[in-house]
C-alpha cells in the first residue's frame, strides 16, 4: 500500500512544469490619493473628502479600489484650471 502512494507522489513530482508567459508592463498609471490632491490644490484633506461627496464639486475619481479613490494628475490639473478661472 505504501508503494502505491510513493509511486503516485513520484508521478506527480516528475511532471513537467510549463511556466506561464511573462507579462510585460508597458506603462504604469500614477493616481493621486486624497492627501496628494489636497496638497496639490492647497486644500485640507477633510475639504477634499467632503468635496468628493458632493456631486460636481470635485471630478469623479478615475479609479477606485474598494473605498480608496484615485485621480489622474491631468484630471486634477484640469479641475484646478476650471476652478481658478471662476
Amino acid at each position: 500500500m505504501r508503494s502505491k502512494v510513493a509511486e503516485k507522489r513520484t508521478c506527480r513530482d516528475t511532471r513537467t512544469y510549463t511556466p506561464f508567459r511573462a507579462l510585460t508592463v508597458t506603462s504604469v498609471q500614477k493616481y493621486l490619493s486624497v492627501t496628494e490632491v489636497a496638497d496639490k490644490a492647497g486644500l485640507s484633506r477633510n475639504t477634499v473628502k467632503s468635496y468628493s461627496q458632493i456631486p460636481g464639486r470635485l471630478p469623479e475619481p478615475d479609479a477606485m479600489v474598494g473605498r480608496v479613490k484615485g485621480w489622474l494628475p491631468e484630471t486634477i490639473d484640469a479641475w484646478m484650471a476650471r476652478r481658478d478661472a471662476r
